[in-house]
């Protein structure tokens, strides 16, 4: 279930990318089943942003068709006084960018530069109306994220695609927590779908959320460190969206 800010996908490249998070999407949704099927439960997003990059690695060599480079040096400016043209940098400093991707869909090529960051969302099951908590920390990492592709310096050494984009994607995995072992897990249906999107894409500012249920029959009750006990009942995806050349 994905929802999206269609005035930020306009265009031929607009439709590429759009195209391509649909397919991202899918394809880890994909993964994320496959895992938890596979280990009765088990969630790969357990082992933090590092580990879960490794499923986004997959999915975007096959997608790009081997056209992909991770963690690739780029030279970031820095400074932050703004002017009309952007930000009147001062300093190059070296550093790296999660992902560097050309993806094309027919003759329609696209370059992407890509920052992926990890972060949970509680959900509060309810019969009359679920609540869910979308983490100030969650926000900040999205912020960084959209930052960091901001401040890349020669993006017109990217471009091979004939269009640059940067997108800042959040993998935010929701949890619940029981009391026991012994209660009954809630899958995330429609309605509370919705209103778990609408969330994040408010509070993010996001331009694209996407919802990856985890099958039912791999939603089970786990205890934790701290002596509580979660469940896991799907994934959302954040993508914002910044166009980087003309």
């Amino acid at each position: 279930m994905i929802v999206l800010n269609k005035k930020k996908f306009l265009g031929v490249g607009g439709t590429t990318v759009r195209k391509l998070i649909g397919r991202i999407g899918d394809e880890l949704g994909k993964k994320f089943s496959k895992y938890a099927q596979c280990t009765d439960g088990e969630q790969a997003f357990w082992f933090g942003e590092s580990q879960t990059k490794g499923y986004v690695t997959a999915v975007l060599d096959g997608l790009c068709g081997g056209y992909l480079m991770q963690e690739y040096p780029v030279a970031r400016l820095e400074g932050d006084t703004p002017r009309s043209g952007g930000y009147d940098y001062t300093d190059r400093s070296s550093g790296r960018v999660d992902y560097y991707c050309v993806y094309y869909d027919g003759d329609s090529g696209v370059s992407l530069l890509v920052e992926v960051k990890q972060y949970w969302i509680r959900f509060f099951p309810d019969p009359d109306k679920s609540r869910f908590t979308v983490y100030a920390e969650g926000v900040r990492r999205h912020e960084t994220a959209k930052e960091q592709l901001k401040k890349i310096g020669g993006k017109q050494d990217f471009k091979v695609g004939k269009r640059l984009y940067g997108v800042a994607l959040s993998i935010m995995p929701v949890f619940s927590r029981h009391k026991s072992d012994e209660e009954k897990v809630s899958p995330i249906g429609e309605e509370d779908s919705g209103t778990v999107l609408g969330a994040v894409r408010k509070k993010l500012g996001a331009h694209a959320v996407d919802f990856l249920p985890s099958p039912k029959s791999a939603i089970r009750i786990w205890p934790t460190v701290d002596n509580t006990f979660e469940s896991y009942p799907g994934v959302v995806l954040a993508w914002s969206l910044l166009k980087l050349s003309k």
